[in-house]
Formats: C-alpha cells, structure tokens, sequence
C-alpha cells in the first residue's frame, strides 16, 4: 500500500488523489485503483464543489459522533434549502448505490459534482450554528449525511 502513492506519480497521477481514497478505501487495491483513476479523470468537475465540502468537514469537526446518532428530523427545516439539500442527497444516495455496485466510480463523484448548486444554496440561505440547540443539531446531523455521502468514493476535502 505504501508504494500506491509512487505507481501513481510515475503514471502522471498526483499521489494526493491516493491519499483521498485510501482514507475511505484501502482493502481492495484493484477498487482503490478504479478510485484514483475516477477521480483523476473527474478532478476538474469537482473542483468548484470542494469549497463546501472542506466548509461541511470544517463545520463538523467538533462534533462528537454520539450527537449524530439520533435521526434528522425534517419537519424541523425552516426554508426550502434545507428542504432541497435532504431531497437532493436523498435522490443522490440512491444512484450511488446504483452505480457502486457497478463500481462506476467516475459517475459516481461527477453524480457528487451536482451537488454543488444545493449545497450553495444552503450556505448561502442557512445559518447552521444557531442558539436553538434542537435546530443547530438537527443542521449538522443534515450536513452530516452530507459528509457521508461525499466520502462514498474518496475524501475529497483532501483534494
């Protein structure tokens, strides 16, 4: 495994793109190769998503893990962002499932690339970090079936 970084690079391959996937993946090298390989041919589309994914990994890091193992309650959104970004991960967790298990890794993370205009969209209209503990909690357990969903292929806060 440590020698993945190097048979990459010789490729032409930035080694950092192994990094991302090894710390999702790391049992299969023959998937963990499909991986790398998706990622370095979607690199460009997923650029402009990479700002809100490093801000959802920013926003959870304090998290404790045991806060985020009651489920989301959707009838606390208070605006159609929320809305549209539970209804887009939902529709979106769906089709990865659909194109794993055809290990289609490329429409996968260009599948995770639409989702950028939603999660825009929520930063742009959604105060996650509110006084309402019920409300804040119930933000960062939707922003953390985000970050689940986005380290379905590789982590891309990495990128």
């Amino acid at each position: 495994m440590e020698r993945l970084p190097a048979y990459f690079s010789a490729q032409g391959i930035d080694a950092a793109l192994v990094n991302c996937v090894t710390a999702v993946q790391s049992e299969c090298i023959y998937d963990l190769s499909q991986r790398v390989l998706a990622l370095n041919r979607t690199r460009e589309h997923l650029q402009p998503l990479l700002g809100g994914v490093k801000r959802v990994h920013h926003l959870l890091k304090s998290v404790k893990d045991e806060q985020m193992n009651e489920t989301l309650d959707p009838t606390l959104f208070e605006g159609q962002s929320e809305s549209a970004l539970f209804e887009a991960l939902n529709q979106t967790q769906t089709q990865l499932k659909h194109l794993q298990s055809r290990r289609d890794y490329e429409q996968c993370l260009l599948k995770l690339s639409e989702l950028r205009p939603v999660i825009d969209g929520f930063f742009d209209s959604v105060m996650v970090m509110v006084e309402d503990a019920k409300l804040r909690l119930n933000r960062l357990k939707l922003l953390n079936s985000l970050k689940k969903t986005l380290l379905s292929i590789a982590d891309l806060s990495q990128l």
